[in-house]
């Protein structure tokens, strides 16, 4: 019994669940007992590198996936005067905002207009191409008021 040897185990596992997809992956380092500082450091180290190459490769992959990937986001438009300026801007992010694949205008009353909207890519990109000056000039000048998940609210400003 006096030759026993007893071995620390060190173990690093990671999991990412993202739109329905994990991610997993894990890695192992043996030490004797007694060197746990040195398992700790050298250890997790080992366990990063055995694992990390795959864990990136598959993070990434979802992410762009993510990125990508085409939603419905529901857009309200304040300030529009008139149901006809409402058809316009439809037609204008179907034709000149990136990544806009379809819109549709669903409800115009005094308080806006509201757009179903097919998108490639994070709301907040689409806000940000809003806000950019080609956008302003050419068009009108908005004012983020909310974001929330796929819904957006802005505000057309006056000039």
């Amino acid at each position: 019994m006096k030759n026993l040897l007893l071995i620390l185990f060190l173990c690093l596992s990671t999991h990412q669940l993202q739109a329905g997809e994990t991610v997993t992956a894990q890695g192992m380092s043996f030490f004797e007992p007694g060197r746990e500082a040195i398992a700790r450091d050298k250890g997790g180290a080992k366990c990063v590198d055995a694992i990390w190459t795959d864990l990136r490769s598959q993070l990434t992959r979802i992410w762009e996936e993510e990125f990508y990937s085409q939603r419905k986001i529901d857009l309200i438009v304040k300030n529009v005067p008139s149901h006809a300026r409402a058809l316009e801007i439809a037609n204008t992010f179907k034709s000149d905002v990136s990544n806009v694949v379809g819109a549709e205008l669903i409800q115009f009353s005094k308080k806006g207009a509201e757009y179903g909207l097919s998108y490639e890519g994070w709301p907040e990109h689409m806000v940000n191409e809003l806000q950019m000056s080609y956008f302003k000039n050419h068009y009108f000048e908005t004012v983020l008021e909310e974001i929330s998940g796929n819904r957006i609210t802005i505000r057309i400003k006056n000039r």
